[in-house]
């Protein structure tokens, strides 16, 4: 796939006062993640598979589910069976992840407050949107579906569209090249601090969005170059 060339360093947009009302002045480009940044449903991810796991006497030692840290759900439920094969069916996993989760963004996974009304803004201004996420276009769609969204994204990309995780720039280079834009044109959102370190390396401004203090903030400040509580930019 073909990758934009870039230097490794700090976007210089960054160098000025960032806020989120600033943005739509100074880039042409929007690259949002969905869970957590967009959308309040990360603890359901977060519940999710240790929930299904304790039905089967297995806890999952933290750094086997952090190193699956980015993955497609396909490839977590490979991993996870083959660790456990003598206690999990890998169909039988898929199916119970995937009923819920069509559930819970077909009825339940709601838009951060202010969320959506920010993206009406950077509509309101010409922006470009883009979204980028580790999660799979079928569930995607179901939520997009469900709020109308089709229409404000330019781009839908997932890890599997590219190939690679958010450990690596892929997705955003591929985003970026979609929107007909450079990096230095484009702003990345994320909450999770590999995905903003892996942005950041590659030459785009960050805006780290806290989540239920999952990251503390004085560390998801240090990963980004402006860290946001709430999406209410006025």
């Amino acid at each position: 796939m073909e990758q934009l060339s870039i230097a490794p360093q700090k976007n210089n947009f960054a160098d000025g006062h960032l806020t989120l009302a600033s943005l739509p002045q100074k880039f042409k480009g929007f690259l949002f993640d969905m869970d957590g940044t967009l959308f309040d449903s990360m603890t359901m991810w977060r519940h999710l598979m240790p929930d299904y796991l304790r039905t089967h006497g297995i806890e999952l030692p933290r750094e086997v589910h952090k190193s699956m840290q980015g993955n497609s759900l396909g490839k977590v439920v490979e991993i996870v069976a083959e660790l456990y094969h003598e206690h999990l069916d890998e169909r039988e996993m898929f199916e119970y992840y995937d009923q819920r989760l069509k559930a819970a963004y077909g009825e339940q996974v709601a838009f951060k407050p202010f969320a959506l009304e920010y993206l009406q803004h950077l509509r309101a201004h010409g922006r470009r949107l883009a979204l980028v996420t580790t999660t799979d276009r079928v569930y995607v769609d179901v939520l997009f579906e469900r709020f109308g969204l089709h229409d404000y994204f330019e781009v839908i990309l997932t890890i599997s569209d590219v190939g690679a995780g958010k450990n690596k720039p892929d997705i955003y280079h591929e985003a970026a090249r979609r929107l007909g834009l450079g990096v230095q044109e484009c702003v990345v959102f994320e909450d999770a601090l590999f995905a903003l370190e892996t942005a950041r390396a590659a030459g785009y401004v960050t805006i780290g969005v806290e989540d239920h203090g999952h990251v503390d903030e004085e560390t998801l400040e240090q990963h980004c170059d402006l860290m946001i509580k709430s999406w209410d930019w006025a």
